[in-house]
């Protein structure tokens, strides 16, 4: 499947694009179809090299710990089910179409919140 990816430790010269292997689930994980995936400032930091002797990485390292998606598929018995709108904050490697993710921590994504605002909106471009 196709990624974003850090190939080392480093500044935004390190982000670069490819394929890498389906993820395929342990027995405590689902698949999730990401609808979106954000980078926060701690992974800049990772990515940086500033957590390298607590948290080291194996490169191609996926990022992406903040997840809005939907699950494709889940063991029998877990809390939640395929079709379940989720938000998923952990190393769960968002910058890929479909990660796996261990079911914890997880949370229900709000029924009330479309998980495509963009949609109902109007995109306007300023021209200078």
């Amino acid at each position: 499947m196709r990624a974003a990816f850090i190939t080392g430790y480093g500044d935004n010269s390190v982000v670069g694009c490819g394929e890498i292997a389906d993820p395929t689930p342990g027995a405590d994980e689902a698949l999730i179809e990401v609808r979106a995936a954000g980078t926060n400032p701690v992974e800049i930091s990772m990515r940086e090299g500033h957590f390298k002797a607590t948290l080291p990485f194996r490169f191609p390292q996926v990022m992406g710990y903040d997840i809005a998606g939907v699950v494709a598929s889940a063991p029998t018995g877990a809390a939640f089910k395929a079709g379940d709108a989720v938000y998923v904050g952990y190393p769960t490697a968002g910058w890929v179409p479909m990660p796996s993710a261990p079911l914890f921590p997880w949370a229900s994504w709000p029924a009330n919140l479309d998980l495509f605002p963009s949609r109902k909106r109007r995109v306007f471009r300023r021209s200078h």
